[in-house]
């Protein structure tokens, strides 16, 4: 008998005399298998249970309600759930042009029935499996948490719009998560195995904005010393994401669009043209048609997204904070919890900075706060309402260590700040640290 850790499969397919003795055969295999035979049977499992990959049957010919709809097994890749899992398409016989359709519907692959209990057909199941494990411990490393409304109706359309091609532009002030839904596109995407590649554009000055974009070569400037692959090259085949996109020069802007029209870019300082390949996410926390020109707007916003501020989805606050208190609390080896009257302080402030704001709150509470297991309401009163931090002396004896060393680090940041004139990865290189490293501590400072 085999290890009951395969994972989890949904099974939808409307011969009972070929879905029951292939259910059979995928337990014995190790798989956990829900069989259905009707694809809203199919629909109603996936928004009430998790899944791992889902088995579709591709005819659905006995299934008598899909088939007076004209709907096809391919129609369960439309149900509004996030994440949806891989899902591989089963059919009697494989054409060319159903597998086409099935490929650019989002399907991760096509069986034919007559093979789909051989060993060949279980390596690609469970490989399928694997994939989608990683692409959703990638969703958990930027996870869009809330299951209100706003957010609920936010992740239909990241899951409706992943899987095409179409640009795509995310609005939403600072923090509230523009980035977690350029990931969920990148990751809901048929280019998820392709690497998506974040510009932070508000870091870019001078020289530096087209040789981040589109690479440049050995002495095309002062301080190019060696070959270098531009966002373009690094991203081919997968998502590019331009953060706060409306930090581009109008000059830069208008070469973009040329990219984009083209499909083909060359590096500073070469004449050497390559060609492009990438899917465009931008973002921004402007109001675009201030910031972008019109023709690049236009280009950029084929599919506009708008992320909700966090105090218009407050229902959403305690799961955000529960998840973000857990993982805190697995970093730092010290587990908190609020008390109900601390959640419900919480869930009514508003929060400017959003859920970046929440969760470097909940981190101070975690790192810097009391002893005690339970968060109370007047500790996070005390947190609020705190003398700030900002121009303390660190060597001030009133201070515990953790937050001399917040003082220590503001001060630092700031020179740093002030000497390289705002350029974060100019700061970040002097300091010897990732630019992610830089805004976690800029965040953690107050500076961001």
């Amino acid at each position: 008998m085999k290890s009951k850790d395969g994972g989890r499969l949904l099974l939808l397919d409307d011969e009972t005399n070929y879905r029951r003795p292939l259910a059979d055969l995928l337990r014995g295999e190790g798989f956990e298998v829900v069989d259905v035979g009707t694809l809203e049977e199919a629909r109603a499992c996936l928004r009430r249970e998790k899944f791992d990959l889902a088995l579709v049957d591709y005819d659905l010919r006995h299934d008598k309600a899909s088939q007076q709809h004209g709907l096809t097994g391919l129609d369960l890749l439309k149900t509004p759930v996030y994440p949806m899992p891989p899902v591989v398409m089963i059919t009697n016989k494989v054409g060319v042009s159903e597998a086409a359709q099935a490929m650019k519907a989002g399907a991760a692959d096509f069986l034919e029935k007559e093979h789909s209990t051989s060993k060949s057909a279980l390596t690609a199941i469970r490989n399928h499996i694997e994939i989608g494990r990683l692409l959703q411990d990638r969703n958990e490393r930027y996870p869009l948490k809330g299951s209100g409304p706003a957010l609920s109706q936010l992740r239909d359309l990241i899951t409706r719009w992943a899987r095409t091609r179409a640009s795509v532009l995310i609005l939403g002030e600072t923090g509230a998560g523009k980035e977690a839904v350029a990931r969920a596109l990148h990751n809901l995407s048929p280019r998820n195995l392709k690497p998506c590649v974040t510009v932070n554009c508000p870091t870019l000055k001078g020289d530096l904005v087209r040789s981040e974009l589109f690479g440049h070569t050995k002495g095309a400037f002062t301080g190019a010393t060696e070959d270098r692959e531009g966002a373009f090259e690094r991203a081919r085949g997968g998502t590019l994401y331009l953060a706060e996109v409306g930090d581009l020069p109008p000059d830069v802007q208008a070469e973009l669009l040329q990219v984009l029209a083209d499909g083909e870019a060359k590096r500073v300082g070469s004449d050497q043209i390559y060609r492009t390949d990438v899917r465009i996410v931008a973002a921004t926390n402007r109001d675009p048609k201030e910031v972008l020109r019109r023709d690049f707007h236009d280009r950029l916003a084929e599919v506009v997204l708008t992320v909700p501020p966090l105090r218009s989805r407050r229902e959403d606050i305690p799961e955000i904070a529960d998840y973000w208190l857990e993982r805190l609390g697995q970093e730092e080896k010290r587990r908190r919890e609020l008390s109900p009257e601390a959640m419900d302080l919480l869930s009514r402030v508003d929060w400017p900075g959003n859920v970046r704001e929440l969760v470097h709150f909940l981190e101070h509470l975690v790192v810097l706060g009391k002893s005690e297991a339970v968060i109370s309401a007047e500790e996070i009163r005390q947190y609020l309402s705190a003398e700030p931090l900002t121009g303390r002396d660190p060597f001030d004896p009133k201070l515990t260590y953790s937050e001399a060393l917040i003082c220590f680090n503001r001060q630092l940041l700031t020179n740093r700040l002030t000497l390289h004139k705002g350029v974060k990865r100019e700061v970040a290189q002097s300091l010897d640290i990732s630019p992610t490293a830089l805004y976690d501590k800029l965040h953690l400072c107050g500076l961001m």
